[in-house]
C-alpha cells in the first residue's frame, strides 16, 4: 500500500504549486479513498466525479481512436472546475478548484507534479 507520509508530502507539494485548490482526493481506481483533503460533502462529490470522469476520459480517448493513455479530464461547472487524472495504474487524483483555474495548462502542470513524485506514489502489491 502507499505510504501515508508520501501521500501527504505529495498533497502538500500540490497545494504549494497550485494554491487555488479547494479540495483534493487521491483514490484507488476501485474508488477507495487513500487521502482526502476535503469536507465530507466535497469528498463524496469528488469521489463520484473522479470515477465517472476518469472512465469518461478513457472512453473518449478510445472513441477518438487514440492509442495513447488518457492524461485526464477537466470539467467546469461554475463556480468550480474538477480535474481528474490517473496518477499511475492503481491510483487517481481528483481536484476541485475555482472555474477560472480549469485550463488545459493546469492538467499539464498536475501531470508534471505527479511525474516528479512518481517513484513515491507506486502501490506495493
Amino acid at each position: 500500500m502507499l505510504n501515508q507520509q508520501s501521500l501527504s508530502a505529495f498533497a502538500q507539494h500540490l497545494q504549494t504549486n497550485l494554491p487555488g485548490i479547494q479540495a483534493m482526493q487521491i483514490l484507488t481506481t476501485e474508488g477507495l479513498t487513500l487521502l482526502s483533503e476535503a469536507n465530507e460533502a466535497a469528498e463524496d462529490q469528488i469521489s463520484a466525479l473522479s470515477a465517472m470522469l476518469l472512465t469518461g476520459a478513457s472512453q473518449l480517448t478510445k472513441y477518438l481512436g487514440s492509442t495513447q493513455k488518457t492524461q485526464g479530464l477537466i470539467v467546469c461547472c461554475e463556480p468550480s472546475a474538477y480535474l481528474v487524472t490517473a496518477m499511475n495504474e492503481d491510483c487517481m487524483l481528483g481536484l476541485q478548484m475555482p472555474a477560472e483555474m480549469g485550463q488545459p495548462s493546469l492538467l499539464a502542470k498536475v501531470s508534471t507534479l505527479i511525474s516528479d513524485h512518481a517513484s513515491s506514489l507506486r502501490m506495493a502489491h
